[in-house]
Protein backbone atom coordinates (compact mmCIF):
# COMPACT_ATOMS: atom_id res chain seq x y z
CA UNK A 1 0.00 0.00 0.00
CA UNK A 2 1.13 3.48 -0.44
CA UNK A 3 1.64 6.29 2.13
CA UNK A 4 1.59 9.72 -0.34
CA UNK A 5 2.40 13.18 0.66
CA UNK A 6 1.01 16.19 -1.28
CA UNK A 7 3.27 19.10 -0.87
CA UNK A 8 0.72 22.39 -1.35
CA UNK A 9 -2.26 20.41 -0.85
CA UNK A 10 -4.36 22.89 0.88
CA UNK A 11 -3.86 24.84 -2.64
CA UNK A 12 -6.31 24.46 -5.55
CA UNK A 13 -4.52 21.79 -7.92
CA UNK A 14 -3.96 20.31 -4.36
CA UNK A 15 -7.06 19.85 -3.05
CA UNK A 16 -7.73 17.74 -6.65
CA UNK A 17 -4.89 15.95 -5.83
CA UNK A 18 -5.74 15.50 -2.49
CA UNK A 19 -9.25 14.16 -3.68
CA UNK A 20 -7.77 12.14 -6.39
CA UNK A 21 -5.59 10.23 -4.08
CA UNK A 22 -8.38 9.79 -1.21
CA UNK A 23 -10.31 7.86 -3.78
CA UNK A 24 -7.37 5.53 -4.90
CA UNK A 25 -8.41 2.00 -2.90
CA UNK A 26 -4.31 1.25 -3.84
CA UNK A 27 -3.45 4.38 -1.75
CA UNK A 28 -3.96 3.97 2.43
CA UNK A 29 -3.18 7.11 3.60
CA UNK A 30 -2.57 10.82 2.38
CA UNK A 31 -0.48 13.74 3.99
CA UNK A 32 -0.93 16.84 3.13
CA UNK A 33 2.21 19.19 4.39
CA UNK A 34 0.83 23.06 4.07
CA UNK A 35 1.86 26.34 5.80
CA UNK A 36 -1.29 27.44 5.68
CA UNK A 37 -3.69 27.47 8.52
CA UNK A 38 -7.46 26.95 6.95
CA UNK A 39 -8.40 24.91 4.51
CA UNK A 40 -11.48 25.11 2.02
CA UNK A 41 -12.94 21.30 2.10
CA UNK A 42 -16.95 20.11 2.94
CA UNK A 43 -15.57 16.65 4.65
CA UNK A 44 -12.18 14.96 5.92
CA UNK A 45 -11.57 11.80 4.74
CA UNK A 46 -10.32 8.63 6.82
CA UNK A 47 -7.15 8.63 4.72
CA UNK A 48 -6.30 12.02 5.03
CA UNK A 49 -3.40 13.56 7.30
CA UNK A 50 -3.28 17.54 7.83
CA UNK A 51 0.04 19.31 8.62
CA UNK A 52 0.89 22.83 9.02
CA UNK A 53 4.57 22.63 8.27
CA UNK A 54 6.86 25.36 6.24
CA UNK A 55 9.62 23.74 4.26
CA UNK A 56 11.47 26.17 4.24
CA UNK A 57 11.89 26.10 8.03
CA UNK A 58 14.49 23.03 8.79
CA UNK A 59 13.32 22.43 12.45
CA UNK A 60 13.14 18.71 11.90
CA UNK A 61 9.32 18.42 11.75
CA UNK A 62 10.20 18.03 7.92
CA UNK A 63 12.10 14.75 8.72
CA UNK A 64 9.15 13.36 11.22
CA UNK A 65 6.54 14.01 8.58
CA UNK A 66 7.82 12.08 6.43
CA UNK A 67 8.38 9.15 8.17
CA UNK A 68 6.72 5.58 6.34
CA UNK A 69 6.03 7.94 3.44
CA UNK A 70 6.27 5.79 -0.10
CA UNK A 71 6.03 8.67 -2.48
CA UNK A 72 5.99 12.33 -2.59
CA UNK A 73 3.87 14.71 -4.70
CA UNK A 74 5.43 18.31 -4.82
CA UNK A 75 2.71 20.94 -5.55
CA UNK A 76 3.95 23.58 -2.84
CA UNK A 77 5.78 27.03 -4.66
CA UNK A 78 5.40 30.75 -4.01
CA UNK A 79 2.52 32.39 -5.63
CA UNK A 80 3.25 33.86 -9.40
CA UNK A 81 3.92 37.57 -8.10
CA UNK A 82 1.45 39.14 -10.97
CA UNK A 83 2.33 42.61 -9.22
CA UNK A 84 5.74 44.28 -7.89
CA UNK A 85 6.79 43.26 -4.78
CA UNK A 86 8.39 44.27 -1.64
CA UNK A 87 12.05 43.02 -1.01
CA UNK A 88 11.04 40.85 1.82
CA UNK A 89 8.40 39.35 -0.56
CA UNK A 90 10.69 38.41 -2.87
CA UNK A 91 12.70 37.19 -0.39
CA UNK A 92 10.21 34.35 0.69
CA UNK A 93 9.80 33.48 -2.94
CA UNK A 94 12.63 32.59 -3.55
CA UNK A 95 12.64 30.69 0.01
CA UNK A 96 9.73 29.18 -0.46
CA UNK A 97 10.29 27.53 -4.16
CA UNK A 98 14.34 27.18 -4.02
CA UNK A 99 15.01 26.32 -0.26
CA UNK A 100 12.10 24.47 0.57
CA UNK A 101 12.19 22.18 -2.81
CA UNK A 102 16.10 22.01 -1.24
CA UNK A 103 14.97 20.99 2.40
CA UNK A 104 12.22 18.36 0.89
CA UNK A 105 14.83 16.54 -1.20
CA UNK A 106 17.24 16.07 1.09
CA UNK A 107 15.10 14.68 3.56
CA UNK A 108 13.51 12.31 1.17
CA UNK A 109 17.12 11.10 0.27
CA UNK A 110 17.80 10.83 4.34
CA UNK A 111 14.55 8.41 4.62
CA UNK A 112 15.14 6.71 1.65
CA UNK A 113 11.78 7.94 0.10
CA UNK A 114 12.49 6.98 -3.81
CA UNK A 115 9.54 8.29 -5.91
CA UNK A 116 8.82 12.12 -6.60
CA UNK A 117 6.35 13.52 -8.71
CA UNK A 118 7.44 17.20 -8.72
CA UNK A 119 5.04 20.00 -10.30
CA UNK A 120 6.39 22.27 -12.15
CA UNK A 121 4.81 24.87 -14.42
CA UNK A 122 5.45 25.52 -18.33
CA UNK A 123 6.45 29.06 -18.19
CA UNK A 124 9.43 29.13 -15.66
CA UNK A 125 12.68 28.02 -17.78
CA UNK A 126 11.39 30.22 -21.13
CA UNK A 127 13.37 32.77 -22.69
CA UNK A 128 12.19 36.34 -23.30
CA UNK A 129 10.27 34.70 -26.74
CA UNK A 130 7.27 33.74 -27.91
CA UNK A 131 7.38 29.73 -28.07
CA UNK A 132 5.54 27.42 -30.60
CA UNK A 133 5.93 23.44 -29.94
CA UNK A 134 9.61 23.92 -28.61
CA UNK A 135 9.47 21.67 -25.14
CA UNK A 136 10.98 19.22 -23.09
CA UNK A 137 14.03 18.69 -25.15
CA UNK A 138 14.85 22.68 -25.66
CA UNK A 139 14.09 24.38 -22.09
CA UNK A 140 15.78 22.01 -19.85
CA UNK A 141 18.67 24.41 -18.21
CA UNK A 142 19.12 27.70 -17.50
CA UNK A 143 18.21 30.50 -20.20
CA UNK A 144 19.81 33.40 -21.32
CA UNK A 145 16.61 35.46 -19.74
CA UNK A 146 13.60 34.44 -17.91
CA UNK A 147 10.24 35.50 -19.44
CA UNK A 148 8.73 35.57 -16.01
CA UNK A 149 11.88 37.29 -14.09
CA UNK A 150 12.90 36.20 -10.90
CA UNK A 151 9.76 34.19 -10.21
CA UNK A 152 10.69 31.97 -13.41
CA UNK A 153 14.61 32.10 -12.11
CA UNK A 154 13.48 30.26 -8.76
CA UNK A 155 10.99 28.01 -9.49
CA UNK A 156 13.75 26.53 -12.24
CA UNK A 157 16.71 26.23 -9.81
CA UNK A 158 14.46 24.56 -7.79
CA UNK A 159 13.26 21.90 -10.39
CA UNK A 160 17.51 21.79 -11.24
CA UNK A 161 17.79 21.05 -7.81
CA UNK A 162 15.78 18.18 -7.46
CA UNK A 163 16.33 16.72 -10.93
CA UNK A 164 20.17 17.06 -10.50
CA UNK A 165 19.54 14.81 -7.08
CA UNK A 166 17.51 12.55 -9.44
CA UNK A 167 20.17 11.99 -11.84
CA UNK A 168 23.26 11.94 -9.06
CA UNK A 169 23.81 7.98 -8.04
CA UNK A 170 20.21 6.92 -8.91
CA UNK A 171 18.61 8.61 -5.31
CA UNK A 172 15.23 9.56 -6.72
CA UNK A 173 13.26 8.29 -9.37
CA UNK A 174 11.46 11.47 -10.15
CA UNK A 175 9.26 12.75 -13.03
CA UNK A 176 8.59 16.67 -13.90
CA UNK A 177 5.50 17.88 -14.80
CA UNK A 178 4.89 21.48 -16.53
CA UNK A 179 1.49 22.13 -16.97
CA UNK A 180 -0.03 25.06 -18.50
CA UNK A 181 -2.32 27.43 -17.22
CA UNK A 182 -4.34 25.66 -14.58
CA UNK A 183 -8.12 26.50 -14.44
CA UNK A 184 -10.49 24.98 -11.87
CA UNK A 185 -14.02 25.59 -10.42
CA UNK A 186 -12.47 27.23 -7.43
CA UNK A 187 -10.37 30.48 -7.75
CA UNK A 188 -7.24 30.23 -7.05
CA UNK A 189 -5.31 33.29 -5.68
CA UNK A 190 -3.87 33.91 -9.19
CA UNK A 191 -7.43 34.14 -10.79
CA UNK A 192 -8.30 36.30 -7.78
CA UNK A 193 -5.34 39.07 -8.15
CA UNK A 194 -6.33 38.80 -11.94
CA UNK A 195 -9.79 40.16 -11.30
CA UNK A 196 -8.65 42.66 -8.83
CA UNK A 197 -6.44 44.25 -10.92
CA UNK A 198 -9.33 44.01 -14.08
CA UNK A 199 -11.34 45.08 -11.47
CA UNK A 200 -9.08 48.15 -10.63
CA UNK A 201 -8.68 49.01 -14.54
CA UNK A 202 -4.84 47.66 -14.31
CA UNK A 203 -5.37 45.33 -16.99
CA UNK A 204 -4.45 46.94 -20.18
CA UNK A 205 -7.01 45.71 -22.57
CA UNK A 206 -5.89 45.87 -26.24
CA UNK A 207 -9.13 44.61 -28.43
CA UNK A 208 -8.61 42.54 -32.05
CA UNK A 209 -4.20 41.52 -30.93
CA UNK A 210 -3.13 38.52 -31.91
CA UNK A 211 -1.34 38.35 -28.92
CA UNK A 212 -1.52 36.74 -25.31
CA UNK A 213 -2.13 33.49 -26.62
CA UNK A 214 -1.98 30.59 -24.40
CA UNK A 215 -2.74 26.89 -23.42
CA UNK A 216 -4.52 25.63 -20.39
CA UNK A 217 -5.58 22.48 -18.55
CA UNK A 218 -8.17 21.45 -16.16
CA UNK A 219 -7.11 21.11 -12.62
CA UNK A 220 -9.31 18.05 -12.21
CA UNK A 221 -7.71 16.52 -15.46
CA UNK A 222 -4.25 17.27 -14.29
CA UNK A 223 -4.64 15.80 -10.77
CA UNK A 224 -5.42 12.35 -12.65
CA UNK A 225 -2.31 12.49 -14.52
CA UNK A 226 -0.54 12.74 -11.21
CA UNK A 227 -2.15 10.03 -9.45
CA UNK A 228 -0.97 7.80 -12.18
CA UNK A 229 1.98 8.84 -12.11
CA UNK A 230 2.50 7.73 -8.56
CA UNK A 231 1.97 3.90 -9.79
CA UNK A 232 3.98 4.83 -13.21
CA UNK A 233 6.86 5.57 -11.46
CA UNK A 234 6.34 2.56 -8.87
CA UNK A 235 6.18 -0.33 -11.33
CA UNK A 236 8.39 1.05 -13.78
CA UNK A 237 10.94 3.66 -12.94
CA UNK A 238 13.20 3.43 -15.36
CA UNK A 239 11.14 4.47 -17.70
CA UNK A 240 9.50 7.91 -16.12
CA UNK A 241 12.54 8.87 -13.87
CA UNK A 242 13.98 11.78 -14.99
CA UNK A 243 11.80 12.93 -17.47
CA UNK A 244 10.05 16.64 -18.73
CA UNK A 245 6.34 16.14 -19.33
CA UNK A 246 4.30 19.06 -20.86
CA UNK A 247 0.42 19.22 -20.03
CA UNK A 248 -2.67 20.44 -21.76
CA UNK A 249 -5.61 20.05 -22.38
CA UNK A 250 -5.72 21.14 -26.14
CA UNK A 251 -2.98 22.23 -28.41
CA UNK A 252 -5.01 25.24 -29.92
CA UNK A 253 -4.05 28.51 -28.06
CA UNK A 254 -6.29 30.98 -26.91
CA UNK A 255 -6.30 34.66 -26.04
CA UNK A 256 -5.65 34.92 -22.22
CA UNK A 257 -7.68 38.45 -22.01
CA UNK A 258 -10.52 36.48 -23.41
CA UNK A 259 -10.63 34.22 -20.59
CA UNK A 260 -10.17 37.02 -17.95
CA UNK A 261 -12.98 38.93 -19.89
CA UNK A 262 -15.18 35.89 -19.26
CA UNK A 263 -14.63 36.25 -15.29
CA UNK A 264 -15.28 39.63 -14.82
CA UNK A 265 -16.93 41.07 -17.37
CA UNK A 266 -16.30 43.63 -20.44
CA UNK A 267 -17.18 46.59 -18.25
CA UNK A 268 -14.67 45.55 -15.48
CA UNK A 269 -11.75 46.21 -18.36
CA UNK A 270 -10.07 49.26 -18.73
CA UNK A 271 -10.88 51.80 -21.85
CA UNK A 272 -9.20 49.63 -24.61
CA UNK A 273 -5.75 50.76 -26.11
CA UNK A 274 -3.37 50.26 -28.74
CA UNK A 275 -0.75 47.32 -27.68
CA UNK A 276 2.33 49.90 -28.32
CA UNK A 277 0.76 52.04 -26.03
CA UNK A 278 -0.04 49.45 -23.27
CA UNK A 279 3.92 48.31 -24.51
CA UNK A 280 5.28 51.45 -23.68
CA UNK A 281 2.85 52.01 -20.71
CA UNK A 282 3.98 48.82 -19.08
CA UNK A 283 7.84 49.56 -20.06
CA UNK A 284 7.46 53.08 -18.57
CA UNK A 285 6.76 51.47 -15.23
CA UNK A 286 9.35 49.12 -15.10
CA UNK A 287 11.85 51.39 -15.66
CA UNK A 288 11.20 53.95 -13.30
CA UNK A 289 10.64 50.18 -10.66
CA UNK A 290 14.77 49.97 -11.44
CA UNK A 291 15.16 53.76 -10.72
CA UNK A 292 13.50 53.13 -7.23
CA UNK A 293 10.47 54.22 -7.77
CA UNK A 294 7.41 52.15 -5.96
CA UNK A 295 5.04 50.52 -7.74
CA UNK A 296 3.87 47.40 -4.89
CA UNK A 297 0.43 46.44 -5.80
CA UNK A 298 0.87 47.47 -9.70
CA UNK A 299 0.64 45.06 -12.69
CA UNK A 300 4.26 43.54 -13.15
CA UNK A 301 6.04 44.01 -16.57
CA UNK A 302 6.87 40.75 -16.78
CA UNK A 303 3.33 39.34 -15.85
CA UNK A 304 1.39 41.26 -18.60
CA UNK A 305 4.34 40.29 -21.01
CA UNK A 306 3.55 36.71 -20.52
CA UNK A 307 0.33 36.97 -20.39
CA UNK A 308 -0.76 39.59 -23.03
CA UNK A 309 2.14 39.99 -25.32
CA UNK A 310 3.70 36.67 -25.98
CA UNK A 311 2.01 33.59 -27.83
CA UNK A 312 3.16 30.31 -25.88
CA UNK A 313 1.96 26.80 -26.89
CA UNK A 314 3.66 23.24 -26.38
CA UNK A 315 3.23 19.85 -28.17
CA UNK A 316 1.24 17.24 -26.36
CA UNK A 317 3.07 14.34 -28.16
CA UNK A 318 5.46 12.83 -25.29
CA UNK A 319 2.30 13.62 -22.73
CA UNK A 320 0.12 11.52 -25.09
CA UNK A 321 3.14 8.76 -25.77
CA UNK A 322 5.01 8.51 -22.28
CA UNK A 323 1.86 9.17 -19.83
CA UNK A 324 -1.47 8.04 -22.42
CA UNK A 325 -2.74 11.76 -21.48
CA UNK A 326 -5.95 11.79 -22.62
CA UNK A 327 -8.19 14.43 -20.95
CA UNK A 328 -11.25 12.93 -19.14
CA UNK A 329 -13.15 15.92 -19.74
CA UNK A 330 -12.99 18.02 -22.65
CA UNK A 331 -11.82 21.52 -22.97
CA UNK A 332 -15.05 22.83 -23.94
CA UNK A 333 -16.52 20.93 -21.02
CA UNK A 334 -13.75 22.22 -18.40
CA UNK A 335 -14.17 25.76 -19.40
CA UNK A 336 -17.69 25.66 -18.97
CA UNK A 337 -17.41 24.18 -15.58
CA UNK A 338 -14.51 26.31 -14.35
CA UNK A 339 -16.90 29.46 -15.81
CA UNK A 340 -19.60 28.43 -14.02
CA UNK A 341 -18.79 27.73 -10.81
CA UNK A 342 -16.49 30.35 -10.70
CA UNK A 343 -19.12 33.08 -11.01
CA UNK A 344 -21.38 31.07 -8.46
CA UNK A 345 -18.39 31.51 -5.95
CA UNK A 346 -17.66 34.94 -6.75
CA UNK A 347 -18.26 36.40 -3.51
CA UNK A 348 -17.26 33.46 -1.27
CA UNK A 349 -13.77 33.24 -3.15
CA UNK A 350 -12.66 36.91 -2.61
CA UNK A 351 -12.66 35.72 0.90
CA UNK A 352 -11.01 32.64 -0.28
CA UNK A 353 -13.03 30.20 2.53
CA UNK A 354 -16.78 29.44 2.63
CA UNK A 355 -18.92 27.60 5.10
CA UNK A 356 -17.07 24.88 5.24
CA UNK A 357 -13.93 26.35 6.37
CA UNK A 358 -12.02 24.04 8.81
CA UNK A 359 -9.53 26.00 11.29
CA UNK A 360 -6.70 23.53 11.72
CA UNK A 361 -4.96 23.53 15.37
CA UNK A 362 -2.60 22.60 17.24
CA UNK A 363 -4.55 19.37 18.07
CA UNK A 364 -4.83 18.82 14.22
CA UNK A 365 -1.66 19.45 12.45
CA UNK A 366 -0.05 15.81 12.91
CA UNK A 367 -1.57 12.69 11.73
CA UNK A 368 -1.93 9.69 14.52
CA UNK A 369 1.26 7.86 12.22
CA UNK A 370 3.31 10.95 12.78
CA UNK A 371 2.57 10.76 16.30
CA UNK A 372 3.53 7.15 16.19
CA UNK A 373 7.40 8.53 14.40
CA UNK A 374 7.79 10.78 16.84
CA UNK A 375 7.34 8.20 19.76
CA UNK A 376 10.10 5.60 17.80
Amino acid sequence: METVVVTGGCGVLGQNIVKKLCENPLIDEVRVIDKRTTITTKEIHPKLRYIQLDLSVNDGDLDRSLFGVTSVIHAAKADIPLTYQSKEKLAEMWSDNVEATERLVERMIARKIRRLIYIGDAYSALPVDDNLGLSEDIHRGIPSSFLMGEWGESRTRAELLARKAAEKDNQLDAIFLRPTWIHSEKPSSFWMELRRLAENGDLPYTPGERRGLHQFIYADNLAKTIENCVFFLKNDPKKYSNEIVYLMDHTGVQPFMQIVRERVGPSSLSTPITFPIAYLTNSLRHFTYFCGKKHDGQLHFHTWRTLFEKVIGFSEKKARILLEYKPQISSEESFRRSLSMFKQSEQKSREFVDEYEIEINETTKKSSSIRRAQQA
